[in-house]
């Protein structure tokens, strides 16, 4: 009975660690983004609008390491910048996007968008998305956080982070900065607490049989 209550800890414990693990690769943006095109699994892909727009690694004020993803618009309207990247997922997961941003610019004149796109990978197409959040950045370093359930036929999620001037900015000005993001199934750490308390259950079983 020790043995068995041992192993079966340790595989919970295992599997919560494996899936708790940050999905993405490079989530401090330590290496340069890219801007080529396919493929998106495994790199950072920036976006922007043309002139007036930019998505970078920038060196101002990471949270740790070097760099940071820097996106910024200068005062065009209609303009958009930012970066996503494509991760394996399964349907019917859970998964939790979160990371730190920053402002410099007072005010920051534009809006901020953070969103997981579903995708499927053989028909290359979009099955649907979550709302995006837009919390705003501060002058320090803040945590945001977006959780969405995959869908059915999804198995790619594109996650973004993306800065925008669609909106009534009267300047459309502003830059945003971005720093350890994070992308992970959330569900393990109840399973363990859940077969804690079932390996809790057993145990007061056997001490009322005995």
């Amino acid at each position: 009975m020790k043995r068995l209550v041992g192993c079966a800890c340790a595989l919970v414990l295992l599997a919560a660690n494996q899936a708790a693990a940050n999905l993405f690769v490079d989530p401090s943006f330590e290496n340069q983004i890219t801007h080529d095109g396919p493929p998106f699994v495994g790199l950072w892909e920036g976006f922007s609008a043309g002139a007036g727009s930019e998505a970078i690694n920038g060196t101002v004020m990471p949270r740790t390491g070097t760099l940071h993803l820097a996106l910024s618009i200068f005062g065009v309207n209609n303009a958009f910048a930012g970066a996503f990247q494509d991760i394996p997922v399964v349907a019917g997961t859970n998964y939790t996007f979160s990371g730190w941003h920053k402002t410099l610019s007072n005010p920051l004149d534009l809006g901020v968008e953070a969103r997981i796109e579903w995708r499927n990978a053989g028909s290359n197409s979009e099955i649907s998305r979550t709302p995006n959040l837009t919390t705003a950045p501060t002058s320090d370093y803040t945590q945001f956080s977006l959780a969405g359930l995959a869908p059915a036929g999804a198995d790619l999620a594109r996650v973004v982070y993306a800065i925008q001037t669609f909106g009534p900015e009267p300047t459309n000005t502003g830059t945003v900065f971005v720093d350890d993001v994070s992308f992970v199934v959330p569900e393990p750490a109840s399973a363990c607490l859940a077969m804690a308390g079932f390996l809790g259950m057993i145990a007061a079983r056997r001490r009322r049989v005995a």
